[in-house]
């Protein structure tokens, strides 16, 4: 009796053991919470705040403002919040100088961050790295990018993707390599934002979106969108080869890197006499930003970026203007809200 009734306690014990490892493996087996395959599917428009009253006398510009305004005045910049979240646009990503001196792109964008709260969209900054009045020197570059991520980023319509908050650079090449600009892609300037990077966001608690086509910044920058598809022959065969290049990188290191794609409605410089190789793509009535849009739309983009919402000396507003109407407003309601119930 007494041999049997330990041989019963062994087999209990044993019984007991294998219930337990069963129960693991069906818990690891059971569905629970995932992480997203794909990120949230984002429309953003570039932003630029820095007009004056007399900007719309001026004859390098093909068109003007159905409404003119002052960049800084927070009616006009509640009005364009307004018209972005009516368009279907998510997110304005509005050209930035620093804090510095309180310039006009700093304090309009702290009216854009409250006019996103208040709508209900977002906002995020893109440093124009390259701006030599406002980044002068490696370290104003530094102290902007601290800036950003300690006070705007804070601010509860600054545009966070997994929780982390973003920024945009305007032509990374314009980073300091030592006491000079680096003023070309390659391994220096590379290096250069990793160092800088490995300053401001050591945790990588930030994500980092590059303005440019050389996939050489991956390794320090999130993602990558390419600015100007207007004079380009074939705008789809591009942003496809970057979209690929882009997602198979993340793929190969392990890393999510957004592809955010452009669209445009159009472009026109032809007036700005300083520049070589003008050039003007007619908008088609819409015809351009559908092509670019669905061009974008087929690169498998995780977020696309309409360039512009109000670039006006370039020709590429989205914006209400004299000529058009609300049109573009319209035609990106239409192809936004196509996008999103794919």
């Amino acid at each position: 009796m007494v041999v049997l009734m330990k041989e019963l306690r062994v087999a209990a014990s044993v019984a007991l053991r294998l219930l337990a490892s069963l129960a693991v493996i069906l818990v690891a087996l059971a569905p629970g919470p995932r992480a997203s395959a794909q990120p949230e599917r984002l429309v953003l428009a570039l932003y630029y705040p820095w007009y004056g009253l007399d900007t719309w006398s001026d004859p390098v510009l093909s068109d003007t403002p159905a409404i003119p305004y002052l960049g800084t005045d927070p009616d006009a910049i509640a009005r364009h919040v307004g018209w972005a979240k009516d368009a279907g646009i998510d997110v304005l990503v509005s050209a930035w100088f620093g804090p510095t001196g309180d310039n006009p792109t700093e304090s309009a964008f702290r009216t854009l961050l409250d006019a996103a709260s208040a709508q209900g969209i977002r906002a995020a900054v893109m440093l124009e790295t390259d701006d030599p009045t406002f980044f002068p020197s490696l370290g104003s570059q530094r102290e902007a990018l601290a800036y950003t991520l300690g006070v705007h980023a804070q601010h509860p319509a600054y545009l966070r993707h997994d929780g982390r908050p973003v920024i945009f650079f305007w032509r990374p090449r314009g980073i300091f390599v030592g006491s000079q600009r680096a003023n070309r892609d390659g391994p220096p300037a590379v290096e250069a934002w990793a160092r800088l990077r490995d300053e401001v966001d050591p945790d990588r608690s930030s994500v980092w979106i590059a303005e440019s086509e050389a996939l050489t910044y991956l390794p320090v920058f999130d993602g990558m969108f390419f600015y100007n598809v207007a004079g380009l022959a074939d705008p789809a065969g591009l942003m496809a080869r970057l979209g690929r290049s882009v997602h198979d990188f993340g793929f190969g290191v392990g890393a999510e890197k957004l592809w955010v794609a452009t669209a445009m409605p159009g472009y026109d410089d032809t007036r700005l006499l300083d520049r070589r190789n003008r050039f003007a793509v007619d908008r088609g009535n819409g015809a351009f930003l559908r092509r670019t849009f669905d061009a974008a739309s087929a690169s498998a983009a995780d977020w696309i970026m309409i360039v512009s919402f109000n670039e006006w000396a370039e020709g590429h507003q989205l914006e209400p203007s004299v000529t058009y109407g609300s049109l573009y407003l319209e035609v990106s309601r239409e192809l936004v809200s196509s996008w999103k119930s794919e």
